[in-house]
């Protein structure tokens, strides 16, 4: 079953001249970032007001696919000194 996703953020007063560059940002990081994490959805809306910015997904899966990632720590010589 796939949900609707509704992300708002709070800010201090945001002038109007940049209320048009703050929207166009977000609307394709907003993108990327739901790419990245395998997030789709059917569409996505950013609203942006002089105090608010939100972010609006629609039919985000409850559940991404399973993947495996494989991460390598430091050296052991690294980790375990003489001591």
């Amino acid at each position: 079953m796939a949900e609707a996703l509704l992300f708002e953020l709070a800010t201090e007063e945001i002038p109007a001249s940049y209320q048009k560059a703050l929207w166009q940002f977000c609307s394709q990081r907003l993108g990327e970032l739901l790419n990245q994490y395998q997030l789709s959805c059917r569409d996505y809306t950013v609203y942006a007001t002089p105090r608010r910015i939100a972010f609006l997904a629609n039919d985000i899966p409850e559940k991404t696919k399973d993947s495996e990632e494989w991460l390598q720590g430091p050296a052991e010589s690294a980790c375990f000194g003489q001591d």
